[in-house]
């Protein structure tokens, strides 16, 4: 079935008529115990007048009694197919068998208080209740032989309730009102069109689409008042031919359909199939289960079916539809159908947890402890050969020892069941009597241990620096020495360095260890200058740079230079560890004396020098395109000017104390002066 389809048991009269008390079939345990997907539930008033009669039967109102049903149905995880029919408003008797008939006046008044007691249901159970069945079998009366409903007061209660659930009292707009309502299902059998269902289906749309008002509803909706088509099977009940019964199922749904989609056309909705059965005093224990699995077979692959529902959970007196006998729901009280409907729920795969371990082996966890279970396992998932495994009063077993092979079909391959990593192997299980849907389980693929490596293949780094560790991709965890949860992690300290994987399925695996070495840096070193000579503090290991760039032949810890600018030093030791100095400006090559020379001493003066931080310098030859600039002793640059922008030939200047050079760069060549400022 599609994801809006499911399998229900009908669980009968859930109340007691006449006291109010909740019947046994009506309760969570018993109802639960079948593994229903849904529980088909007759909203029937018993002793009350109506659904809001606050009288107390048996300790509860109508609505305390009905929300124990509910609540305990939803807390299972159990679907409610909702029935407010007849006995929610009380026996119409014949008024509604004509039309227009002598009672009409007492016809509308049942139809108008059938259809706000309707609401009232709704009303109350639409946040947990999403699927509504109007009256049931209309046109079923006196064996299926008259109908008990004329198509006109049955296209007019589907009408009524169409309208005040889902559209007047501005319900339209409101989505708590939108719930799903099925026409009240036709009874179907072996005769007529669709089982005679199909031609009242179709009297019903005449009568409400010509004489009432469903063309103005479809106007105003864009739908009849009717959102699926409920329906019941009852054919070739003497059968259980599997030929026969697949005919007959085909045949009612075919003529049903046709006659809802020469109205509807190419629509969406669905049949809500809520009655289908069997009496196991006709075709036997057996042969009910067979017709059960064989109608579900039929209707779980029919997309047009919404629902299908067994009738019912149990017999009663003279009737014998139940997959329990008339008893007390003991297990001596199921009958061979019992297990049939709890396979096509799959219940069987509920009762068993299988989980495959990360040794090539499967657990088995069973809950059932009763005699004559088996578990069948085969790589083929049509079981065309399996092995199998006697599980009778166990809770859990394991597998692949102990499993034999069915030699009853093709011979097993290999002749003992073993278990491949990455294989997919189906199982199911067997009661002695049928084989159950199962499931599938696939054995985990060996989990590899990873093997950690670096990115750059190396596992030794500098301080300053990182490795990057990779465990490699394809686990669902990683769980590293260091605390890390990554694939990848960076690592900046020395130390073994190792982690844990893990797959989906919960298996484990250590990687190898691997060292980091992260090793010291060396000293920062220092230059001096002696002269026309740089000197280095490392005595290896030595680079020299002028303004950034490479010095080739500086290598050594000496280096005479022969022009100014910023020479800087790189030592690197053995390890490929490497530290740089701070820059060096050398102001002067000392290829001239200290002195101004060339006729600067007499046309650039420095006044006084020594002083005391102030001093002028003062220029008697200013058209000279000379440039001047004065240094500390750190090589620090601290004042330029361009002698063609003094106009007043003279410059006042205060230094903090210390020891200054004035350099003049003259056609291409430097010449300096030491200033000394005093505190």
């Amino acid at each position: 079935m599609n994801s809006q389809t499911g399998i229900g048991i009908d669980c009968m009269q859930p109340i007691d008529i006449n006291t109010g008390e909740i019947n046994a079939n009506a309760t969570v345990d018993i109802v639960a115990n079948t593994c229903t997907q849904w529980v088909r539930l007759n909203f029937i008033l018993g002793p009350w007048s109506s659904p809001e009669d606050q009288t107390l039967h048996n300790g509860k109102t109508w609505k305390q009694t009905y929300d124990e049903i509910v609540d305990g149905f939803e807390k299972q995880g159990i679907e409610i197919y909702g029935v407010i029919g007849s006995e929610c408003n009380g026996d119409p008797n014949d008024i509604l068998r004509e039309y227009p008939g002598i009672n009409t006046t007492d016809a509308d008044n049942w139809i108008q208080q059938y259809t706000i007691n309707f609401v009232k249901v709704v009303d109350y159970f639409k946040d947990r209740i999403r699927v509504y069945e109007s009256y049931n079998e209309p046109n079923d009366w006196q064996g299926g032989t008259m109908q008990k409903v004329h198509p006109h007061w049955f296209a007019k209660i589907l009408q009524d309730v169409y309208l005040n659930t889902k559209y007047f009292n501005n319900h339209g707009g409101d989505q708590s009102w939108q719930v799903t309502l099925v026409s009240g299902p036709l009874f179907t059998s072996d005769i007529g069109n669709g089982g005679d269902g199909g031609q009242y289906i179709n009297d019903t749309y005449y009568e409400g689409i010509n004489n009432l008002a469903w063309s103005w509803i479809h106007q105003q909706t864009g739908s009849y008042p009717l959102d699926g088509l409920g329906m019941h099977i009852y054919a070739e009940q003497g059968s259980s031919d599997a030929s026969t019964i697949t005919s007959a199922i085909n045949a009612n749904i075919d003529g049903f359909w046709n006659n809802v989609t020469n109205y509807e056309g190419n629509t969406s909705k669905k049949i809500w199939l809520s009655e289908i059965g069997w009496q196991s005093n006709l075709v036997g224990n057996s042969g009910q289960a067979d017709n059960l699995t064989t109608s579900f077979n039929i209707l779980k692959n029919d997309s047009r079916i919404a629902l299908a529902i067994w009738f019912c959970l149990m017999d009663f007196p003279g009737n014998y539809w139940g997959i329990y006998e008339q008893g007390n729901f003991t297990s001596s009280d199921q009958k061979n159908s019992f297990n049939a409907f709890k396979n096509q729920v799959n219940c069987y795969a509920t009762k068993l947890q299988v989980a495959p371990d990360c040794s090539g082996n499967v657990n088995f966890n069973w809950t059932n402890t009763d005699n004559g279970w088996w578990i069948d396992i085969s790589p083929d998932p049509n079981f065309s050969f399996y092995y199998h495994k006697d599980i009778s009063n166990v809770t859990s077993t394991s597998g692949p020892s102990n499993f034999q092979c069915d030699n009853g079909f093709a011979p097993c391959t290999p002749s003992s069941l073993s278990f491949s990593p990455g294989t997919t192997y189906y199982w199911r299980i067997f009661n002695g009597y049928i084989h159950s849907e199962g499931s599938s389980f696939t054995l985990p693929a060996l989990l590899l241990a990873p093997t950690i490596t670096t990115s750059s293949g190396i596992t030794t780094c500098c301080q300053g620096e990182s490795l990057t560790l990779d465990a490699g991709a394809g686990y669902s965890t990683y769980t590293w020495s260091n605390g890390a949860t990554n694939q990848t992690i960076n690592v900046s300290s020395s130390g073994n360095y190792s982690l844990v994987v893990s797959n989906d399925n919960g298996c484990f695996a250590n990687s190898n260890t691997i060292w980091i070495t992260v090793n010291p840096l060396p000293a920062t070193p220092q230059i001096t200058q002696n002269g026309n000579v740089l000197n280095s503090s490392a005595t290896t290991g030595n680079q020299w740079y002028l303004n950034g760039n490479i010095i080739i032949d500086g290598i050594f810890q000496s280096y005479t230079f022969t022009q100014i600018g910023n020479y800087s030093l790189t030592v690197t030791d053995l390890n490929s560890c490497s530290a740089s100095s701070s820059d060096f400006n050398v102001i002067t090559t000392e290829i001239k004396t200290s002195a101004l020379a060339d006729g600067l001493e007499d046309e650039i003066i420095i006044y006084p020098n020594p002083n005391n931080g102030f001093f002028s310098l003062k220029f008697n030859y200013l058209d000279k395109d000379l440039a001047f600039n004065i240094f500390n002793v750190f090589g620090e640059k601290i004042y330029s000017k361009n002698m063609l922008d003094i106009q007043s030939g003279k410059l006042d200047i205060a230094l903090p104390s210390g020891i200054y050079f004035m350099k003049i760069l003259k056609e291409g060549e430097m010449y300096y002066k030491k200033i000394v400022c005093n505190e």
